[in-house]
């Protein structure tokens, strides 16, 4: 013998719960929306002297998105090919002057005359 149970009536807010808190069309983010945080400050930090960069990456009392772009910026100056550095360096390039596409790097096409001395061409 089974027993069937009575179903539970749905308490009103059950569906209010699932509706957002706010109506269609108004503003919720009232201070305006964030932006990137470490593009402008990568961009304000690469025109900045390279001994006042190595001083601001000892100040504690920057914002941590700053310390973080001078911090990259700092990083993309290590030598080598294999290192961080280079890695850096690309990043840190592709934010300042945006990513390199295959399409943006012309092809050359080369024709080479092969003259001997004897003045036959090969």
């Amino acid at each position: 013998m089974s027993v069937v149970k009575p179903k539970r009536a749905m308490h009103p807010n059950s569906l209010a719960n699932l509706r957002p808190p706010w109506q269609p069309g108004e503003v919720t983010n009232h201070n305006g929306a964030r932006g990137p945080y470490i593009k402008p400050l990568l961009q304000r930090y690469a025109d900045v002297p390279l001994a006042e960069v190595r001083r601001l990456a000892t100040d504690d009392s920057l914002p941590v998105a700053a310390a973080v772009a001078i911090q990259w910026l700092l990083d993309a100056l290590d030598r080598g090919t294999r290192t961080t550095g280079a890695i850096s360096r690309e990043q840190v390039a592709d934010r300042l002057d945006g990513p390199v596409g295959k399409g943006d790097i012309p092809s050359v096409a080369v024709q080479v005359n092969l003259t001997f001395q004897d003045g036959t061409e090969a």
